[in-house]
């Protein structure tokens, strides 16, 4: 901080860093339903999505389940980054 005072002349607050807080579900959310559709000249992109969410005990993380209708759903190239984006 001192560095900062002598070079540049600028005065420094330091504090905790804040921690973001994950959210934690409390019920259950019986059917979420998003639909991405995407144009841009070419192919095009499009998905359809049902999410069932349910809480789990606290601690035992996070449990994925696969209920895919279609085929092409449930290409095992797909799982992880399914799995990822529902972590977020």
């Amino acid at each position: 901080m001192k560095r900062l005072k002598q070079r540049y002349g600028v005065d420094v607050d330091m504090s905790e860093p804040k921690v973001p807080y994950r959210e934690t579900l409390k019920a259950v959310v019986k059917d979420a339903e998003y639909k991405h559709k995407k144009q841009s000249g070419g192919h095009g992109q499009y998905g359809h999505v049902h999410l069932r969410l349910e809480p789990l005990k606290r601690g035992q993380g996070f449990e994925f389940l696969d209920e895919s209708l279609a085929a092409s759903c449930r290409a095992s190239s797909s799982l992880p980054w399914r799995k990822a984006s529902l972590r977020r």
